[in-house]
């Protein structure tokens, strides 16, 4: 019995995945966002997304500077240019001009997932 649980255990743990949001500046100073994933054996895949926003706190306040959707199905996305809509999405909020210094955060979220991260504008 014990063998049994611990290799039911040990295939979920095979099938589960971390989560988190990673930032870069392409060659011309565009912020590239993406959804990291990695299962237990470190292999990275694209996963399904159907919400994705960039916004930062004032205070108390949260203000939202984007936002997408995607409303009738999940889209797998990769790389994500800041501003440019993904092809299966909409944008619920217009990209609004990003601030010199300021940290801002995204979240995403799919079918049994969510994740989060922040990047700083200081190569704006």
């Amino acid at each position: 019995m014990r063998i049994l649980v611990l290799t039911f255990l040990l295939t979920l743990t095979a099938c589960s995945a971390l989560f988190g949001i990673k930032s870069q500046f392409d060659d011309s100073g565009n912020i590239q966002i993406a959804i990291d994933s990695k299962n237990m054996f470190g292999f990275h895949s694209k996963q399904p997304t159907d919400y994705f926003s960039v916004y930062y706190l004032d205070g108390e306040s949260t203000v939202e500077v984007w936002r997408l959707s995607a409303p009738n199905n999940s889209v797998r996305l990769g790389w994500v240019t800041y501003g440019k809509v993904p092809e299966g999405f909409t944008e619920e909020v217009k990209a609004k001009d990003l601030i010199l210094g300021k940290e801002y955060h995204v979240i995403a979220r799919g079918p049994g997932w969510s994740g989060g991260g922040k990047f700083n504008a200081a190569g704006i």
